[in-house]
């Protein structure tokens, strides 16, 4: 679920900065492989 929002962001235009996920310390390595996957390895992660 994570990826296909990722996935519908890159689809807009105006979208000028990298998308920033706030999640849980527990998934911060799960959140960053789904962002590696989504070629969004600039994303931000906050925990």
């Amino acid at each position: 679920m994570l990826q296909e929002t990722v996935k519908r962001l890159t689809n807009l235009e105006q979208l000028l900065i990298s998308p920033i996920v706030v999640c849980n310390e527990e998934h911060r390595f799960l959140v960053a492989e789904q962002l590696r996957e989504t070629g969004e390895e600039s994303s931000t992660i906050i925990l």
